[in-house]
């Protein structure tokens, strides 16, 4: 296989994803916001969580697909990036 095969093959499987989730977050909210799940109150707390998850995962995903820069991986600056720091014992 090619590196142009590969790179068609996981441009579609980043698409394939993010529909998935997109569509997937959607649903979640039309079945939250229409009412027909019924969530009991000790899972409240439980079902917030998720709905925060996948609300960061569509943060996630609107930043890959709309930043200027796909597929490069951000570097600091020498003088903004310090050398790490030995751990003190303790």
């Amino acid at each position: 296989m090619r590196h142009y095969d590969a790179d068609r093959i996981t441009a579609y499987m980043q698409f394939l994803l993010t529909l998935v989730f997109v569509v997937g977050f959607f649903w979640a909210t039309y079945i939250v916001v229409r009412g027909t799940s019924i969530i009991p109150e000790q899972h409240l707390r439980l079902a917030d969580m998720l709905f925060g998850s996948l609300v960061t995962v569509l943060v996630q995903i609107s930043s890959y697909w709309f930043s200027r820069q796909r597929g490069q991986t951000p570097v600091l600056p020498p003088e903004k990036n310090p050398p790490a720091q030995p751990i003190p014992p303790g």
